[in-house]
């Protein structure tokens, strides 16, 4: 049944308890029931949840371009129509369920910091990046005159300057090993040195 006063109306179920009621101001409450298609004009909103089941839809776009959703076994975010998916923020943190393990971390005008258990492992920086721990990798490739540099203050290169393929040791001398054992020595303005079992055999002058 229907009841209106203090310019409110309301609608009861047959025991009383209300179920939807509209006030002078134009605001509608809907307290039970269940509404298969509600079209708002203006601005929703919600002072508790949304409450959506699984593969129950927040659509966005005049196609549905942007769904996101749970599926039942995963979260969905999905952009499948014109244009891509954006995210603009100034700091982007993506963590663990339990929030308490960072996964990335990205920072405006900074770097972008990936992460193994919580522990970075990759960062980029101005000059590349930089890596906590080993790269394994298939192949490595660089072009003429781009370097492997090796050392604190990159006291050793490799590299191909276009027509001639260079080991530099720079500042340091440059050994040939098994191991323990030299069999090679070249030493900056001195001598080459040739060694057998670890001891030298031949030295130039």
């Amino acid at each position: 049944f229907a009841s209106a006063g203090d310019d409110l109306l309301t609608f009861h179920s047959n025991n009383g308890t209300e179920r939807f009621r509209i006030d002078n101001s134009g605001n509608t409450k809907i307290t039970a029931g269940i509404v298969t298609t509600l079209t708002v004009t203006g601005t929703t909103t919600l002072n508790g949840n949304l409450d959506l089941q699984d593969d129950d839809k927040i659509l966005a776009g005049t196609g549905d371009d942007l769904q996101i959703y749970h599926d039942g076994s995963k979260s969905l975010i999905t952009d499948s129509g014109t244009g891509w998916l954006e995210i603009n923020t100034n700091n982007l943190r993506v963590q663990n369920a339990a929030a308490n393990e960072t996964i990335i971390y990205a920072t405006e005008n900074g770097s972008v910091d990936l992460y193994y258990d919580n522990s970075k492992k990759f960062e980029t920086t101005t000059n590349g990046v930089t890596v906590t721990g080993r790269v394994q990798c298939d192949e490595i490739r660089a072009g003429d005159d781009d370097k492997i540099q090796l050392g604190d203050s990159q006291d050793f290169r490799i590299y191909h300057d276009g027509s001639t393929n260079i080991i530099d040791g720079h500042y340091h001398p440059i050994e040939l090993r098994h191991q323990s054992e030299v069999h090679a020595k070249f030493v900056d303005d001195g001598a080459v040195e040739l060694y057998h079992n670890n001891g030298k055999k031949f030295e130039t002058k």
